[in-house]
């Protein structure tokens, strides 16, 4: 069996210590409200794609979604109806943050009564998997890796495997260098989904064209970069897949994964080709490079034959020589005069077009008169489709000195994070920070949240957008509440660090709770063992820009503009991270994303739903609806 779920925003319930007990960080509040804002409506792509892949390859796989709306004693009593003497293996498929605390408990409760069962664990981010305790870890597409992994459990014969020994003597397998499912020899990328998944016709299911991206963006932790040549899936299979999703589940809404859907006019052109043949019609949404697309107006039709028409354009500045400095060179000018261009052909051509441009704030170059002025742009020229700012992040994995050896085969900084001077960035220390003043513009910052935030603790990299208005407020007290922290450091070494006191941590941790876990701790950072997490770094930009003038100057940007919640900068549609939401109403049709366009009135206890933006609050009991169902068909299957 195979676990994972996605979720709206980060969760941090439980960890582990250096002795490998699990221990509460967070009471979290299980009520339905909370679940549901936590819980995403989309399906795990990576479990699926590794499930199939090993039923292609004569195994029996189940894959269980939405994890996080499981109780631990629901997640016993399925394991108990599937679990066999041929059970081979646990499997975990981790995107964002997995530290569910029911989840873990069940976990725990599956080593302590099935000790010869093999818990493996899997991401494209080695920091979300490895601080957990596991039997094995994957990094990078594992297709590839689980299969010679499984192979050799069952065989015992595990010798054979290729892995690195991680603190703790845990076994990591680098699936992106040593087992690569990647490349000219991975044309079949496609998921075959199974009877026991329970499919609803509304549902947005993942689809890959390819792996791998063509360009090398500056800011870019993604590993497989500067792909030459198509590598692309077969269109043979691509046919089988959405004819067989179709037949199968009624399925026709797809989110394309690839890094860059529209590097190759060449693969555009078979797809279009497999769409155009079908006896129904798909929509399709995904990356796309805003540049390419308006250089090469030859594709526009081929968009229009996909029905690729919900497109997320990573733009990062409209500031020519900020672009410019991030490896994005296409003239602004030529870039907003393209993307308005495709905006009318769309409306045109196919009636429904939902483009989202994301910026980066703080980009080298980039001053407030040059984002006011692409503000400004966007809200003359994109206010019926959606846009958001949000500040540069900047990460750095510190890896002791008898851990070194782990750092290049593991390391997917960017080329910004690995030398920052080279773009224009002064790496700020706390100290540094005092000195420039920063403490009371972050005290001031800050005080503006205060009433607003009542429960969530957002991750600090912020890498799981904000689904509202209430997660914005959220996710900037998350990055502001960082910043005080460390110019508020006490009793801390002179590089910033805490010592680990062993007294201390056995007294806060010295008896379990009734549930299995231990009682929660402050710091848990500096109780927990060297396992490759991040740690954000605060710059300065070669405009003399810190990220807290920026935070500073995003916070207020609403007083100068009629901007109602940022990071949005315009909200004329519906943002990439809320489509299966929004959608999971199996009444809404696809074309209500536009606002301004939508098709669909309700009235409701005298409150009518006629917008992207409204029918949200309509949101919950589809989505309740929609994953109790799934839980009581799948303990029944």
């Amino acid at each position: 069996m195979v676990f994972g779920g996605m979720t709206l925003r980060k969760v941090q319930e439980v960890d582990y210590d250096y002795n490998g007990n699990l221990f509460t960080l967070d009471e979290q509040d299980y009520s339905m409200a909370t679940i549901l804002q936590t819980v995403s409506a989309k399906r795990t792509s990576g479990g699926h794609k590794i499930a199939s892949y090993l039923r292609r390859n004569g195994m029996d796989v189940e894959m269980v979604d939405f994890v996080y709306a499981w109780t631990f004693e629901e997640l016993k009593d399925l394991w108990k109806s599937r679990y066999n003497s041929n059970t081979l293996f646990l499997g975990i498929s981790i995107v964002f943050g997995f530290r569910f605390r029911n989840f873990w408990l069940f976990i725990e409760w599956v080593r302590e009564n099935y000790p010869h069962v093999n818990i493996i664990g899997g991401s494209q981010s080695l920091d979300k998997v490895i601080p957990f305790k596991l039997d094995w870890y994957i990094y990078g597409y594992g297709e590839r890796a689980m299969l010679e992994l499984i192979t050799n459990l069952k065989d015992d014969t595990t010798s054979k495997i290729k892995y690195y020994t991680f603190p703790g003597g845990k076994k990591v397998i680098n699936a992106q260098k040593d087992y690569p499912a990647f490349g000219p020899s991975m044309r079949d990328l496609s998921v075959s989904y199974e009877d026991r998944d329970f499919i609803q016709p509304q549902e947005l299911l993942d689809l890959e064209f390819s792996r791998g991206c063509i360009f090398r963006c500056a800011f870019c932790t993604y590993p497989i970069l500067g792909v030459r040549n198509d590598h692309s899936r077969d269109e043979k299979n691509l046919d089988t897949e959405l004819r067989e999703n179709y037949d199968r589940f009624g399925t026709t809404r797809y989110t394309v994964t690839d890094e860059t859907t529209n590097d190759y006019s060449e693969k555009l052109e078979r797809y279009a080709g497999v769409t155009k043949k079908l006896p129904f019609k798909v929509n399709m949404g995904g990356y796309i490079r805003g540049d390419l697309l308006a250089a090469r107006k030859k594709d526009w039709p081929l968009f229009i034959d996909l029905g690729y028409m919900n497109m997320f354009f990573g733009i990062e500045s409209m500031h020519h020589p900020s672009a410019k400095a991030i490896h994005k060179g296409m003239d602004s000018g030529k870039l907003q005069e393209g993307l308005l261009q495709f905006k009318e052909y769309a409306y045109k051509n196919h009636g429904f077009f939902n483009g989202m441009i994301s910026l980066i704030a703080g980009l080298p170059h980039e001053t407030f008169k040059t984002q006011d002025k692409t503000v400004e742009w966007l809200l003359r020229n994109w206010s019926d489709q959606i846009s958001h700012l949000y500040p540069l992040h900047m990460s750095k994995v510190e890896v002791p000195k008898e851990y070194e050896y782990l750092r290049e085969p593991f390391d997917a900084s960017s080329r910004i994070e690995k030398d920052p001077a080279a773009y224009g960035y002064e790496i700020l220390t706390s100290e540094d920070l005092k000195k420039d003043a920063m403490s009371k513009s972050v005290d001031d910052i800050v005080n503006k949240f205060e009433d607003k935030i009542q429960e969530y603790e957002i991750d600090r990299q912020g890498n799981v957008p904000p689904e509202n208005k209430f997660k914005v407020d959220y996710h900037k007290k998350g990055q502001l509440k960082y910043l005080q922290d460390l110019l508020t450091l006490k009793g801390d070494q002179a590089d910033g660090s805490k010592k680990f006191n062993r007294d201390k941590f056995e007294e806060d941790l010295g008896n379990n709770k009734n549930d299995g876990t231990k009682e929660i701790v402050k710091d848990y950072n500096f109780y927990t063992p060297f396992r490759m997490e991040l740690n954000e770094m605060i710059w300065k930009t070669n405009t003399g820009l810190t990220m807290v003038d920026w935070l500073n100057y995003m916070t207020d940007l609403h007083k100068r503009y009629p901007i109602k919640t940022m990071p949005n900068i315009t909200a004329g549609g519906v943002p990439t991270w809320n489509f299966a939401e929004f959608l999971i109403d199996p009444n809404v049709p696809y074309e209500s994303m536009m606002e301004s366009r939508s098709t669909r009135v309700d009235t409701i206890e005298g409150v009518t739903f006629a917008s992207a933006n409204n029918m949200f609050a309509k949101t919950g009991v589809f989505k309740h609806a929609f994953i109790q169902e799934y839980k009581r068909k799948k303990i029944n299957a």
